[in-house]
């Protein structure tokens, strides 16, 4: 339906958001050539043929777009350019799911619709219309409806850079699949809006993927390792080197089990792999981290004793009655044990380790990952990641996360060398740590990465870039030197679940590449029994044996994320829901568009602002905290926790200016105290940088606190000038 517009042809004009369709072709060079695929309709099925393109074209741009409403052109065949919002309800049956408002008349020379949308629906492909499409500046994608006497043709015209024949395909079939599933009485909720032809596409790109894990255990793959080259160098630490023969006796010792504290030295490998040997998993925990989440870690996976260094074992003792120290001798090698098999101790579907990460009630989770998960990933995708028998990989990542487990025991499993710098060196000296220990492989977060100049260490000969998006200036930079990879994965997937090989200038910083080890899946938000069409952005779903086990002890969280029945995907095995936006481009690699909910990436660390929240609104029990992580200026982000006052506002503020209130002595020390009692409760990565008071936070319909407004127009506000005149930006 349509609604009314005024004498000057607009109705409502400020309140209709612009709507773009995102590039759907990043891989196509050519950018002079346009497009054009179609396909013959009968008049019979569609007696309105241009009202049905329009809705069908509605409900595909609104999952294209991830919106319930969207914004296009509509040019009659007088040459009269239109533009039209839709709003779409998917609760309610077809013939009223879908809102139809003319907003605004667009006169014959008129400029401006380049800044509103880049859609457009031609009622009749004739001369008028085709003049007044090339008189838009931005006209990225074109359907237009061509009649004839017996039938029409729906046409699609795009720019082969901007839409390529693969995409223009899928598209065109998922629009005339969209036109016959219109039936006025259904609901819109239970369409599906994927062709066969999409359907087709996904389950080839997924056909690759394994079914199920390999039938090894990761001691396995490094006892291989062991007896094929015992005199090579496995480990080369700042406290000396073991090669595979004395990995093989050091760790071939029983009654090792989780958790294990550590710094960063030789012990840590050692002490990782006795306990596999064991038949036990392990969990590795940072020193540095507070104690109180060490104790929840070590309550969680009931931990019967912890295996320590000497250093630790003070604070050990503290953490738990009993503890095992290795005793390091004066020749750092343990005495010799007896020759025993352990291999046997331990099957692939036993876990092999427990990664913890942020969780949003206030408590971290425990991921719960088997040796089979591990050895399929280490296997099937260490070749995308160029790592090899010959790669010198540079442990740097905190033994709290998985991708320090990956850096340690993968080059292990094939034969590679760890190389373990002093902890000193790793934070102040980087650089001279690559040359003095030969690295020629390294995984850092971007912002690391920055700091070195690879100019400086012609050694390193693959750089992989994780946990956070590069920009465009770091792979033009870093391409030139070296190979470049990018890697993406959560816990819940075993540390690397897509990989972007052999990265050169022009490529997408946003594209996360490919699975090598399980499937890829983009399916509705709100909904993941349904898949979107291929290029519509959704929430990525990953399938294969590289998914873990779940959350330890956490059935009903485990629930939530993780899918052990799917109507899409025949295949046996689990599925986890990442939480992450995206979607798939023509050749069916990645593109990450962001979060769906709270969970940010903060310094290459995973983060969940719930449970900061959580934290701090306990502290700071008579005002609401809402954190967030902001880039402001040139800055790297900055973790800014807001405080409002417990009784929300329903009026609205007009000026941003007056969300900010200056701060007070009290306020100054509030935070000061809240701050220093959130580093008792969490690693510093999660501690706020910035405490900022704001005066009202406004409400939705429902009563509830319109957070996303709240903090959207506060970053605005706050610009860098309002951080740097502050000496300490935790007083703000």
């Amino acid at each position: 339906m349509a609604g009314k517009i005024d004498d000057n042809g607009s109705r409502g004009l400020q309140h209709v958001d612009s709507c773009f369709l995102h590039n759907l072709s990043t891989h196509t060079k050519s950018a002079g050539t346009t497009l054009s695929v179609s396909e013959y309709q009968s008049y019979e099925n569609y007696p309105s043929p241009f009202q049905d393109v329009k809705t069908a074209w509605s409900l595909l741009l609104a999952k294209y777009t991830n919106s319930a409403a969207v914004v296009f052109g509509v040019i009659s065949n007088n040459g009269l350019l239109e533009e039209w919002r839709v709003v779409i309800n998917e609760e309610a049956p077809m013939s009223q799911a879908v809102f139809l408002d003319k907003v605004h008349i667009w006169s014959h020379g008129e400029s401006g619709s380049e800044d509103r949308f880049n859609t457009f629906l031609l009622d009749d492909i004739g001369p008028k219309a085709i003049k007044r499409l090339a008189e838009v500046k931005r006209h990225d994608l074109a359907i237009g409806i061509d009649h004839s006497k017996s039938r029409f043709r729906i046409c699609i015209y795009s720019p082969e850079s901007f839409l390529n024949a693969d995409h223009a395909g899928l598209l065109k079939s998922n629009l005339i699949h969209t036109l016959k599933s219109l039936q006025p009485t259904i609901q819109l909720k239970s369409i599906d809006l994927i062709s066969d032809l999409n359907r087709w596409q996904l389950n080839k790109w997924n056909r690759a993927a394994p079914t199920g894990p390999l039938g090894e255990t990761i001691h396995q793959c490094i006892d291989r390792q062991c007896f094929r080259r015992p005199e090579a160098e496995a480990v080369c630490a700042w406290d000396g080197s073991l090669s595979y023969g004395e990995l093989e006796n050091e760790s071939s010792k029983p009654e090792m089990v989780v958790p294990l504290l550590f710094r960063k030295s030789k012990w840590t490998v050692i002490a990782m792999l006795g306990v596999l040997k064991a038949g036990a998993a392990f969990v590795t925990i940072d020193p540095s981290f507070p104690q109180a989440r060490v104790q929840a870690i070590c309550h969680d996976v009931k931990a019967p004793l912890i295996l320590c260094s000497a250093k630790q074992e003070p604070w050990a003792s503290k953490l738990h009655h009993k503890s095992i120290t290795i005793p390091i001798t004066d020749s750092g090698i343990l005495p010799s044990a007896t020759q025993q098999d352990f291999s046997s101790a331990s099957d692939p579907n036993q876990p092999a380790y427990i990664a913890y990460t942020s969780g949003s009630t206030g408590s971290p989770k425990g991921i719960v990952i088997s040796h089979g998960s591990f050895c399929t990933n280490m296997a099937l995708s260490s070749q995308m990641q160029n790592l090899s028998d010959s790669s010198r990989v540079l442990q740097f990542a905190s033994c709290a996360f998985d991708v320090s487990i990956h850096e340690t025991l993968t080059p292990l499993m094939l034969g590679g060398c760890v190389c373990v710098p002093p902890e000193s060196q790793r934070v102040d000296n980087l650089q001279q740590a690559i040359l003095d220990f030969r690295v020629n492989w390294i995984e850092l977060v971007p912002y690391v990465a920055r700091l070195l100049n690879f100019n400086a260490i012609p050694e390193v000969k693959t750089l992989v870039v994780g946990g956070e998006t590069m920009r465009p200036s770091d792979i033009a930079q870093w391409s030139d030197h070296l190979y470049l990879a990018q890697a993406y994965g959560p816990a819940e997937c075993t540390v690397v679940s897509t990989i972007r090989p052999g990265l050169s200038q022009d490529s997408d910083p946003h594209n996360i590449g490919y699975s090598a080890a399980g499937s890829l899946w983009i399916v509705e938000p709100e909904n993941h029994s349904k898949l979107v069409p291929i290029g519509a952005v959704g929430e990525l779903v990953i399938g294969g044996p590289i998914v873990g086990k779940g959350y330890l002890d956490q059935p009903e969280q485990t629930a939530q994320s993780f899918l052990s029945d799917v109507p899409w995907s025949k295949r046996p095995g689990h599925h986890y829901k990442t939480g992450d936006l995206a979607r798939q481009d023509s050749d069916g690699s990645v593109v990450y568009m962001g979060r769906k909910d709270t969970q940010v990436k903060l310094r290459g660390q995973r983060v969940e602002l719930g449970e900061i929240e959580h934290l701090t609104q306990k502290i700071w029990s008579d005002s609401i905290s809402i954190a967030e992580a902001i880039r402001i200026g040139g800055r790297d982000r900055m973790l800014v926790m807001f405080i409002g006052p417990t009784a929300p506002k329903s009026n609205i503020i007009v000026n941003d200016e007056e969300l900010l209130v200056g701060t007070d002595t009290q306020f100054r020390e509030r935070a000061r105290d809240v701050q220093s009692t959130l580093r008792e409760m969490l690693p510093i990565y999660m501690i706020p940088d910035v405490f900022v008071r704001i005066q009202w936070l406004p409400l939705m319909p429902s009563g509830k606190v319109d957070q996303k407004m709240s903090i959207k127009r506060c970053c605005a506000t706050l610009c860098l000038a309002y951080v740097t005149k502050n000496s300490n930006p935790s007083e703000i």
